[in-house]
């Protein structure tokens, strides 16, 4: 992450989430894989932080480095772009350093079926300090979508 100016301190995140929840406020975890410094058990440690501290809802992207940005620069210059075609910007568009990209896009996958589990929507649904209907309806209904798509 410090190839795109970004850091981890992860001790300060737990501290806010807690913080967070404790005023009752729905906290989302948006994780994007696929930089030089990741290691190949970056997404199972991800979602397992995104499960101990009972996040409600995940993103889990693999890094597509833009047009007009360093990272897309840098990219281009070590031939690390697979393709240009816009189309195909759904999947691994990059070769990342230390992970092998058909790996990542399954890991992801998996880690959506283990976040989206019924066991951890129900073990997060109990974590909620506001058990009015409608939220407890919205919250489902967000994270059975996130099941959903895993099947």
């Amino acid at each position: 992450m410090k190839s795109v100016n970004k850091f981890n301190l992860i001790e300060r995140y737990e501290e806010g989430i807690i913080k967070l929840k404790e005023k009752g406020i729905f906290v989302c975890g948006l994780f994007m894989f696929g930089f030089d410094g990741d290691q190949p058990d970056v997404v199972a440690k991800t979602i397992d932080f995104s499960i101990k501290n009972c996040l409600d809802e995940v993103t889990l992207q693999i890094l597509r480095p833009l047009p007009g940005t360093k990272t897309f620069e840098r990219f281009k210059e070590e031939g690390r772009i697979t393709t240009f075609d816009w189309t195909k910007y759904e999947g691994c568009v990059i070769v990342p350093k230390n992970l092998d990209p058909k790996v990542v896009i399954k890991d992801i996958n998996q880690a959506y079926r283990k976040f989206f589990s019924l066991l951890y929507i129900i073990k997060r649904m109990r974590g909620l300090k506001d058990y009015s209907i409608k939220r407890l309806y919205i919250y489902f209904m967000i994270n059975l979508s996130g099941w959903w798509k895993t099947k």
